[in-house]
């Protein structure tokens, strides 16, 4: 049987702006349309590359640390989640991570309204 050109897709959990987990997705792609970012952001802030997209931290879940939706959403912090894995990241403020989520919504609704009066 020929093995699929494509990966599995890795779980990631999305931070809100205060750090704490809001939401554990099955993949990149979910994950990115649910902060209205795109996949190649969401994945270079789980990987470390960049710090946060479109007012969201983001991390994949590590295999040896156990993250459950009962207990961990809303209550787990994002350093406290780094430092379980071993990782040492940069955080923003929380007044430039609201700022970042609400320039994004700024422009989506900006290209929403240029879409309409184009048509």
């Amino acid at each position: 049987m020929r093995r699929s050109v494509y990966n599995e897709p890795k779980q990631v959990l999305m931070f809100n702006a205060s750090g704490r987990l809001i939401a554990i997705v099955r993949s990149l792609q979910s994950a990115a349309e649910l902060a209205g970012s795109s996949p190649m952001c969401v994945s270079y802030c789980c990987t470390g590359k960049s710090i946060a997209s479109n007012g969201y931290y983001f991390r994949y879940i590590h295999p040896e640390v156990e993250v459950s939706a009962n207990e961990d959403l809303g209550v787990l912090k994002i350093g406290e989640y780094d430092s379980l894995c071993g990782e040492k990241r940069e955080y923003h403020t929380k007044g430039y991570m609201n700022n970042m989520r609400q320039k994004a919504a700024g422009i989506k609704k900006v290209l929403k309204t240029n879409n309409i009066d184009n048509q």
